[in-house]
């Protein structure tokens, strides 16, 4: 189940007039309500989708894992005719606790819906043997490309997912903390443009 974000359109600041036409979210970390205070701002090189509701805990002290995700869905239109929009990167600001001992493996994967069997997945590991509480920034390059884009000029929708497996101890990650104050997690997505 999931919901649109209240924020619709965004004019990205780019040479063409791409333009996100919805946000939408779903998962446990992020669900489909929380999907009316999502936003986003940026260009085309960092676009930034802030999520005020994204504050999870696991705790697989008891053995077992546990695991938590977040699902953007991102509809483009008015892209480049004879281009193909490639998502680079993800990037991931937060605010990350591991309890001493404790360990997690975190999953980006991203496709477009037009051609799910593309689905790239970056995973990375932490842990930590005396306890850990700071500001992360968790960086995945994927490089997914959309579809060629036709005089419609429909590009998509784009579907990104952050997964968090808990495998030893109690893992917490949610707002960021600066300056003495909390700020929520945001998504940082990187895209260009390629010829089709």
């Amino acid at each position: 189940m999931y919901a649109p974000a209240v924020l619709l359109p965004l004019l990205l600041s780019t040479a063409s007039a791409l333009r996100i036409t919805s946000i939408k979210t779903s998962g446990t970390a992020c669900p489909s309500t929380a999907a009316e205070s999502v936003t986003s701002a940026g260009t085309l090189s960092d676009l930034t989708v802030t999520l005020p509701a994204y504050d999870v805990s696991l705790d697989a002290s008891q053995g077992q894992n546990s695991s938590t995700n977040c699902a953007l869905m991102i509809a483009f239109d008015k892209g480049e005719v004879g281009k193909s929009l490639v998502l680079e990167s993800v990037k991931v600001w937060s605010g990350l606790t591991l309890e001493a001992g404790g360990a997690a493996t975190l999953f980006t994967s991203a496709f477009w819906s037009e051609n799910p069997s593309n689905t790239i997945v970056a995973r990375r590991e932490t842990s930590s043997t005396p306890a850990y509480a700071d500001n992360v920034s968790i960086n995945s390059d994927l490089g997914v490309p959309s579809s060629c884009v036709e005089e419609s000029g429909n590009v998509g929708i784009l579907n990104v997912n952050f997964r968090v497996l808990a495998t030893k101890g109690v893992v917490t990650l949610g707002p960021e903390t600066v300056g003495g104050k909390k700020q929520p997690a945001t998504e940082h997505l990187g895209f260009k443009w390629v010829d089709c």
